[in-house]
Formats: structure tokens, sequence, C-alpha cells
């Protein structure tokens, strides 16, 4: 590990203890992922599943939303790979609020 690895890994560690200690985070952390991120990955052959669990120096649980897999079919044959990849991750469902319970 280089130099500028070591130094971006410590300050990751650091945030992930302000964010333990602030908000009671525990492990193993649940990441919602984003189908532009997923895109990236493939297109850069990163293998995101290990460098996350390396990152957060803990397991971590991988969560796609229905929408980001409908998003990913929609952008067409060039996302294909994304949603093949996001079909592999657990799917969360997110319901929006009403305007009801905004007033609340």
């Amino acid at each position: 590990m280089g130099r500028s690895a070591k130094k971006h890994a410590k300050h990751a560690r650091k945030v992930l203890a302000f964010y333990r200690l602030a908000f009671g985070l525990e492990k193993p952390y649940q990441l919602i992922l984003h189908g532009g991120f997923i895109q990236h990955c493939l297109q850069q052959k990163v293998f995101f599943r290990e460098q996350l669990i390396e990152l957060h120096d803990a397991a971590v649980t991988l969560h796609v939303t229905r929408d980001t897999r409908q998003e990913l079919r929609k952008l067409g044959p060039s996302h294909d790979g994304a949603a093949v990849v996001c079909k592999r991750l657990i799917n969360l469902s997110y319901d929006p609020p009403t305007d009801s319970e905004e007033d609340e």
C-alpha cells in the first residue's frame, strides 16, 4: 500500500469512527448503491464489493432500490451489465412520503 493509500485509509477510518459514535452505526454496514456508481465500476473493471469491504474494514451489505434497477433498464443496452449486477444485490423498496405525511 502506497503512502497516499495509507493516508486515505486512515482518513476513512476516522470518518467512520465519528459516524459510529455520533449516530450509533454498527457493523455490518448497509450501503445503498447508485446505478451510475455500479456502471462506472464495471467500465473501469473495479471489484467494488471487495473495495468497499476493505475501505470500511468490516462486512458490508449492498443494496439497490427498485428505482435504480428501473433507471438502468431505461438507459438501454449500454447499462445492461449494471442492471445484471443490481439483480444480484438486495433490493430495497422505497415509498416516497405522501403530501399528508409531509405536513405532520
